[in-house]
């Protein structure tokens, strides 16, 4: 993946679709993202968890660009907006 700051702007244009895991995800003053490095990028949820799960990062942000029709179909999903989670991976 791509080892440089890019603004959420540019991380979803290259990624539409996908389930990112963003390295040092920085905020702006409302807690909104707005830069970060991207660690990871999956289509499939299960893999991308997975995947993040073994990277242990201490600091890490997910965004989700797969467009919100899709995610209403999948059994497994209940979200009704794209959401950025901040976690902590140890």
């Amino acid at each position: 993946m791509e080892a440089k700051q890019m603004s959420i702007a540019e991380i979803e244009s290259l990624y539409p679709e996908h389930f990112i895991l963003i390295e040092e995800p920085q905020t702006d003053e409302a807690g909104q993202l707005v830069r970060g490095m991207v660690a990871l990028a999956e289509k499939d949820k299960d893999v991308f968890y997975r995947r993040a799960a073994a990277l242990k990062l201490e600091r890490a942000a997910i965004r989700c660009t797969v467009p919100t029709r899709n995610l209403t179909r999948l059994p497994w999903s209940r979200v009704s907006t794209p959401e950025v989670t901040s976690l902590q991976l140890k």
